[in-house]
């Protein structure tokens, strides 16, 4: 019984590690910008929609969202940071719809991560 339990805790070990392996090529993929080199490249940046509720609630605020661009320059992700949930999803669909200029290091296009404010005011 107690061998049973060494392995799997042997196992377990195992996959959380290949989960951490996982999660690090992700982070090297895709290097951190900061938002103003973002909005300095965005070719189209329309305006999140007002959701209706967030209207009848009057409801206002920022909310911070980190924002992965592919190497076409396409929104490929869209991760709340902070913000009311409401407007997060407003945010959310608001920057799938944004397009950059790609970004490169040299020749290569790139993926990037930044971080990028949303206000929504009544």
């Amino acid at each position: 019984m107690k061998h049973s339990i060494s392995r799997t805790l042997t196992g377990m070990a195992l996959a959380g590690a290949v989960l951490l392996c996982s999660a690090a090529a992700y982070g090297q993929e895709a290097q951190r910008i900061s938002g103003a080199a973002a909005l300095g490249a965005a070719i189209d940046r329309p305006a999140p929609e007002m959701p209706m509720i967030a209207k009848q609630l009057k409801l206002t605020g920022t909310v911070e969202l980190d924002v992965v661009i592919d190497e076409s320059g396409a929104v490929e992700k869209a991760n709340l940071v902070r913000g009311n949930p409401v407007l997060a999803k407003a945010a959310q669909d608001g920057v799938k719809k944004w397009k950059f200029k790609p970004f490169k290091d040299g020749d290569r296009a790139m993926k990037v991560v930044t971080t990028l404010n949303f206000d929504f005011k009544s």
